[in-house]
């Protein structure tokens, strides 16, 4: 073969030939610019064999031989603009055969109009393999990276901030955000091929000497080389977001996720592995808790945080022996005559230290923590005990999450604790929300049937958020439908959204169903819930939540039926 003198290579270039890779590097026209040391025996090529300035089809067949239909899917992409390949780019069969027995993994970049490079690694059985065992580093569902990998590199990044070499690195954390419900209702197959469509476009926006990784699930990690400051990170991830966001189609279904991501840099947020993955965590965490779709970048704050987090969390679990728990109750109102027609529970921690606490503030954590079914439990038990005191007309409703209704022994948990407090079916009444309804439809009818035939009341709770169909609605036996908050706030401004609430009402009337309007807190409110047909309402306007003990006090005013002419006034 000719020769040529190796030309100036950037820093790019030098960086994964650290690596134990085989890099092929070549211009626009296709020649050979620089072949790492590590090619020809990777590539079972002789030791003396010179590749520099020859054309790269004739180096892949040298490699591959003439009837390697994988080595001339390089030569595709090789044709192709630079501007249409930038990033690690996957070639479309990247499996490239040496023998019977050798497989290696191929990737193609652009990084500059000028400049192009294949790099080659070895993912053949370890039992096949003379070097590294570089398949034990891979992950076998989508192929790229695993944590063994990830670990690695940055291992070798902070060795080279520690000797002078670089001077800094940045590890991205990502997490994709909704797609446990994907898994949970289309199934784990789907779910998989999600995350094979899921990094092909992580890989397209990165740079060959970034190293990407599953970590485990659904959670990535991102290795940028250096040098990576925080304006390189910030548009990696601005990108990220935006790829990941966008509509996948897998087998005719269309479906979204979104993802979350979380950026520490070295050596500012961590000089040893542990300390920059945890880091990048902790970021990531802070940006699930904002809202999700969003980066942050670590802060010695969320240090903080994360600390007040398990200290609330050594709490949460001494709260249910310590009877810190209680329960209290709002009135659920006939919308016509303001006459009572069943209580609500709703479930408050008294913390020692920071005082009583909505679910909203603890409930999360505790579905972290596994403790929301026994919390559940306790809440359905006290329920049931407090309503026997009432009067035999009075219903008491119990929300139920998502998580307590998966467990599948929902129906055995009501049956015990309306044994125990020997509460009738009748008057019980179990609210459940849109989720389930994209879980398994034969699991999720089995449930509600059971929960009727103990003569309990199902209601779906907070309908309108956007989840669940008309059609699911009928399909399934419900008794009431609740009807979400921010539906009947949006009927203040929005002709639609009255519309929609007008609708569902006379789908209730229609089908027999109760509805019941969530969170009313004006007069006007109410007005609109009246006039458009809703069965009964809910909300601080018509009633405050009280302890048990203070209910006998709260039933006097609520007896007193107010009138439609009267809807200008709080129900006390």
């Amino acid at each position: 073969m000719a020769t040529a003198q190796p030309l100036p290579l950037p820093s790019v270039v030098i960086a994964t030939e650290r690596r134990s890779q085989g890099v092929l590097v070549f211009d626009r026209s296709h020649r050979v610019l620089h072949a790492s040391s590590t090619l020809p025996a990777l590539l079972q090529l002789p030791s003396e064999t010179s590749l520099l300035g020859e054309a790269v089809d004739e180096v892949l067949r040298l490699a591959f031989g003439e009837k390697q239909a994988t080595a001339s899917a390089i030569g595709q992409w090789l044709d192709r603009p630079a501007t249409k390949s930038r990033g690690a780019i996957e070639i479309p069969l990247a499996l490239l055969r040496v023998d019977d027995a050798r497989v290696i993994h191929a990737t193609l970049c652009s990084i500059s109009d000028e400049l192009r490079i294949v790099t080659f690694d070895d993912v053949s059985p370890l039992d096949v393999q003379s070097n590294a065992p570089a398949l034990a580093c891979r992950d076998p569902l989508t192929g790229i990276g695993n944590r063994s990998l990830m670990e690695q590199r940055i291992d070798e990044a902070l060795l080279g901030i520690g000797s002078g070499e670089v001077e800094s690195v940045a590890v991205l954390f990502l997490d994709l955000d909704r797609f446990k419900a994907i898994n949970d209702t289309l199934g784990h197959a789907t779910g998989d091929d999600l995350l094979r469509l899921v990094c092909g476009r992580l890989q397209s926006a990165l740079r060959v000497c970034d190293t990407l990784a599953r970590m485990g699930g659904d959670e990535f990690a991102i290795l940028l080389a250096a040098p990576s400051n925080h304006n390189v990170a910030s548009a990696l991830a601005t990108r990220i977001i935006d790829l990941i966001q966008r509509t996948y189609l897998i087998d005719g279904q269309i479906m979204n996720v979104g993802a979350s991501i979380g950026i520490a840099v070295a050596p500012r947020d961590g000089l040893t592995r542990g300390d920059l993955l945890k880091s990048a965590d902790l970021a990531l965490y802070y940006s699930k808790a904002a809202g999700r779709g969003v980066f942050h970048f670590f802060e010695p704050a969320m240090a903080d945080k994360a600390r007040q987090r398990q200290i609330l969390e050594f709490d949460l679990r001494k709260a249910l022996v310590l009877r810190q728990f209680e329960l209290r109750y709002q009135a659920k109102i006939n919308a016509e005559d303001g006459s009572i027609l069943g209580l609500i529970a709703l479930l408050r921690w008294h913390h020692p230290e920071r005082g009583l606490l909505l679910p909203v503030e603890f409930m999360p954590l505790a579905e972290e923590i596994g403790l929301a079914i026994s919390i559940s439990e306790w809440v359905l038990k006290r329920a049931c005990r407090d309503a026997t005191t009432w009067s035999q007309s009075i219903t008491v409703a119990v929300g139920v999450s998502p998580l307590q209704f998966a467990s599948e022994k929902l129906a055995s948990s009501v049956e015990r604790a309306l044994h125990s407090a020997e509460l009738p079916g009748s008057r019980l009444e179990i609210g459940v929300t849109e989720e389930i309804l994209l879980r398994n439809n034969s699991s999720v009818l089995k449930t509600l049937t059971a929960l009727k035939e103990l003569g309990v009341k199902v209601v779906m709770d907070s309908f309108g958020t956007g989840l669940a169909s008309l059609s699911q609605v009928v399909n399934f036996p419900f008794d009431q439908i609740n009807i979400d908050h921010s539906l009947l706030q949006a009927t203040q401004r929005d002709a639609k959204s009255r519309a929609i609430l007008r609708a569902i009402a006379v789908l209730g009337e229609s089908l027999g169903i109760v509805t019941l309007a969530e969170g009313v807190e004006t007069s006007e409110q109410l007005t609109h819930v009246r006039s458009d047909g809703g069965s009964s309402v809910q909300g601080f306007y018509c009633s405050k939540a009280v302890p048990a003990g203070e209910l006998a006090a709260l039933f006097v005013p609520l007896i007193q039926r107010v009138s439609p002419n009267d809807s200008d006034r709080s129900i006390p």
